[in-house]
């Protein structure tokens, strides 16, 4: 997305651990997952086989672009290597908009001291925050989910669920969107 959007003209930044790693090693680490992925698609039922090789082809896609933009990206600061839930550099309310996809809830084994702080975290710095899937690593709905809704609207956050068109992760197809109380 990061590429994508910077193409459009539109200012990004990125934050992840491993943004630590060279584009090669990032390269590497995405065929090893894919090789994994694919052992795992083989257990899928045939009708959905075609949805999952469009999900592959997809993603495949998108690392290509990535990587090809990585080490630019780098330097321009787009991609910052970071681990949540430590403070970030950046100033309150400096990102009008985050997007924490395939991480956030889906590692719920974390625990929930883990994702408050993670989001505490991430909502000081930016206006509004969307976290897709809600589901965890086993396609069930994340064991943090309910306590991690209570805390943000106990704490007078508005918190909303969202369905989405991405299919892939049945029942995964809805994102919790976050937004900041209102002053």
């Amino acid at each position: 997305m990061n590429v994508e959007l910077t193409q459009l003209g539109k200012k990004v930044t990125s934050f992840d651990p491993i943004y630590q790693f060279s584009a090669t090693e990032l390269e590497s680490r995405f065929l090893y997952v894919l090789k994994q992925f694919t052992v795992q698609v083989n257990e899928v039922a045939n009708n959905e086989k075609s949805i999952i090789n469009e999900v592959v082809s997809c993603r495949k896609k998108a690392t290509q672009g990535f990587l090809k933009d990585f080490e630019t990206g780098k330097k321009q600061e787009r991609y910052i290597p970071h681990l949540l839930p430590n403070r970030t550099a950046f100033k309150d309310n400096y990102f009008d908009l985050s997007l924490n996809s395939h991480f956030l809830l889906l590692y719920d084994h974390m625990g929930i001291e883990f994702h408050i702080q993670s989001v505490t975290e991430i909502m000081r710095v930016s206006k509004e925050l969307r976290i897709f899937p809600t589901i965890n690593l086993y396609g069930e709905e994340a064991s943090v989910l309910n306590q991690l809704v209570e805390y943000l609207t106990t704490n007078q956050y508005t918190v909303e669920f969202v369905s989405t068109d991405y299919k892939f992760n049945r029942p995964g197809i809805e994102m919790l969107k976050i937004n900041r109380p209102k002053v």
